[in-house]
């Protein structure tokens, strides 16, 4: 099976869970869940509703192997995935070839994967703030790794416009994981770069 093990320096805390897969395999391999869990309506793009499935099956596989039985998969009137009457927080990304899901017990959590060579500096200006262009500028990569992380920190607080540019203020890549503070809530996330994408993963400390 393809699965992308993550680099032993990802090392995530206990209670929290992870797994990314490479999707090689068409959608019949992916929907071994229950019915329930089944998207409802087919999207009118075959690729995006292979992805879905891909980011479900992680968050099942997750399931299975942490002995969560019975999981009652649901999405809020956002479309944000959660596990009904469940102490476990859920969090799901998917970007062709990958998929990911992230679990986490008893505290929000989100996950953001991100294809590298999206040609991303020219739309930096819109999620970056002042000074975070100042200190990447041309960096692509770590302007890649920002969007990512700020797309897993949104989720993780799931707070309805929430503001990319003025509320989600980064530091620097220079160790994992980082740390920042947003709306008076102390976050840690991890982050790691692949041979063709980006993974970060947020939570509360």
């Amino acid at each position: 099976m393809p699965q992308i093990l993550l680099d032993p320096r990802f090392t995530l805390p206990h209670e929290w869970h992870i797994r990314v897969w490479h999707i090689q395999e068409d959608i019949s391999f992916f929907q071994f869940f229950p019915e329930s869990w089944a998207i409802k309506h087919s999207p009118a793009h075959p690729q995006k509703f292979l992805e879905s499935c891909a980011a479900r099956f992680c968050l099942w596989k997750l399931c299975q192997e942490i002995g969560i039985y019975h999981p009652e998969f649901q999405q809020d009137d956002r479309n944000r995935p959660f596990l009904t009457d469940s102490e476990w927080h859920i969090s799901l990304t998917h970007a062709y070839p990958y998929a990911a899901a992230t679990l986490r017990k008893h505290q929000p959590v989100g996950i953001d994967v991100e294809k590298k060579g999206r040609n991303i500096i020219p739309i930096a200006p819109r999620f970056l703030a002042g000074e975070e262009l100042e200190r990447w500028q041309s960096d692509e990569m770590a302007i890649t790794r920002a969007w990512s992380a700020k797309e897993s920190i949104y989720k993780m607080m799931a707070k309805p416009g929430l503001s990319f540019q003025e509320e989600i203020i980064l530091p620097d890549f220079d160790h994992n994981p980082i740390f920042c503070q947003i709306q008076e809530r102390d976050l840690q996330l991890y982050w790691e770069d692949f041979e063709e994408f980006v993974l970060t993963v947020a939570g509360q400390i």
